[in-house]
């Protein structure tokens, strides 16, 4: 891409669906490109990407977040991620917004 139009391209790795690293405290992990079918689910499901408490304070939301980050979303040992995992690893409300934010925009 040219940088006239001022967009980043899109690494290879995401292109290829082996997804894009992000990282918490020591930790690192993949987030990997929603599958078209999943990505018209999610723009039906209504999911916050900006404000995570609203996902997490509705049971609801929160068991469609925990569905996309199982499916999405990997730790170091390419083992699926869940709310009970990042709770775990400390993630705060910041880190799950990154998570969402980096699942949509590697998505397309």
């Amino acid at each position: 891409m040219s940088k006239i139009d001022g967009k980043t391209p899109i690494p290879f790795s995401v292109m290829s669906g082996d997804g894009e690293s992000f990282g918490v405290g020591e930790k690192s992990y993949t987030v990997k490109p929603m599958l078209v079918g999943d990505a018209l689910k999610f723009a039906e499901d209504g999911l916050f990407i900006d404000v995570q408490l609203f996902n997490l304070g509705n049971k609801k939301a929160k068991a469609k977040l925990d569905e996309y980050l199982s499916r999405y979303c990997t730790d170091e040992n390419n083992e699926p991620m869940s709310i009970e995992k990042i709770t775990a690893d400390n993630w705060n409300v910041v880190h799950l917004k990154q998570f969402v934010k980096k699942l949509v925009d590697i998505s397309g």
